[in-house]
């Protein structure tokens, strides 16, 4: 007899159950944690952009600025 055979029919298909519960749970926290992951790449991305557009348009203000230019040729 093996040991399994002393384990009752409910009790195997609990441990199943139980099993299968943990995987997915598992499962689940994975996939929450790749589209956490994922949003924040996006939103890093996005940040960037948004702080290179912000460079780019402080440098065009300063480079359009008459007194500014005005000092930059004495």
């Amino acid at each position: 007899m093996s040991k399994s055979d002393l384990v009752s029919p409910s009790k195997k298909c609990t441990v199943k159950v139980e099993n299968l519960r943990k995987k997915k749970a598992y499962a689940e926290d994975t996939e929450y944690r790749q589209v956490k992951k994922l949003q924040t790449q996006q939103r890093y991305k996005c940040d960037e952009q948004y702080q290179a557009k912000l460079k780019n348009s402080s440098i065009a203000r300063y480079a359009n600025n008459e007194p500014f230019k005005e000092q930059k040729m004495h």
